[in-house]
């Protein structure tokens, strides 16, 4: 290497170490300028959720497009098969409607099971829409919990024990403190669970409207689905009107199935005991 090529490669390297040194610097500098309690403090209250409003309990009829387009000719009138109950602990829970008695015993078989698949299929949706509307993003956060900060990114790391099983989580944050995407993953599985929420800015709080949800098995999408929930004002309170649920999965790629929950006759604060 002549005298002229060295120097050029010199003043490159020089050039390099110098960038280096700038990255190096910037992200010392950013994670330094990061306020962890700032950020929880933000998550904690950015988000429209019933659990921070004095609501103390609400109950709603349910019904689905599926129930309907099942039963029709059934009944003369509307039939609502749950009803859902909340309380301002989180709690939620579902009770089987009366229905009338039909004279065929087979069609009052049809009914019960589209009950018992509606009342599953809603436990699912409504486990997502506690977390992400209902109650707190945190709220299920151990003290040992990790951060990692990367570029605009914040990635929140624990684990939680359900029914005997260590459940790890993952959370994506904006440093805005806007939930980006939830990781869980079980152990003795070989699957992860990967929910991307969907928020709207009503002018005062974030309003979950809607998640995108893709289950892997080991790293395959098994199973996918796009809910979109529509919330009205009851008083001066947001609750669910529609849940619209697009599902597709691997055994089916061809089809996409709709479900579609209805909430009505909503009542608020109702006097409501819970019998254990």
């Amino acid at each position: 290497m002549n005298y002229l090529n060295l120097k050029k490669w010199r003043t490159l390297e020089s050039k390099i170490i110098f960038v280096l040194l700038i990255i190096t610097f910037w992200n010392i500098t950013a994670t330094a300028q990061f306020e962890e309690v700032e950020f929880f403090n933000r998550v904690n209250s950015i988000y429209y959720t019933l659990e921070q409003t004095d609501l103390n309990n609400f109950t709603s009829w349910l019904t689905s497009n599926v129930f309907i387009n099942s039963t029709e000719g059934f009944f003369t009138e509307d039939v609502f098969p749950l009803e859902f109950i909340w309380m301002s602990t989180s709690r939620m829970f579902f009770s089987r409607r009366p229905f009338p008695v039909l004279d065929d015993t087979s069609k009052n078989g049809v009914v019960e099971r589209l009950q018992l698949s509606m009342r599953r299929e809603l436990k699912a949706l409504l486990l997502d829409w506690q977390r992400f509307y209902s109650g707190r993003l945190l709220s299920n956060m151990p003290p040992d919990y990790s951060l990692e900060i990367h570029a605009d990114t914040v990635i929140l790391k624990y684990t939680t024990v359900e029914d005997t099983e260590t459940v790890n989580n993952i959370l994506y944050f904006g440093q805005n403190g806007i939930c980006i995407k939830t990781t869980l993953s079980y152990s003795g599985r070989n699957e992860r669970i990967d929910t991307y929420p969907i928020f709207k800015y009503t002018g005062e709080k974030w309003l979950c409207i809607g998640w995108k949800v893709q289950v892997f098995e080991g790293n395959e999408v098994s199973t996918g689905y796009l809910v979109e929930v529509k919330s009205q004002r009851v008083e001066k309170y947001w609750l669910p009107q529609v849940f619209i649920m697009n599902l597709q999965t691997k055994n089916d790629k061809e089809s996409i199935y709709i479900r579609e929950y209805y909430f009505r006759n909503i009542l608020i604060n109702r006097n409501i005991e819970v019998m254990n």
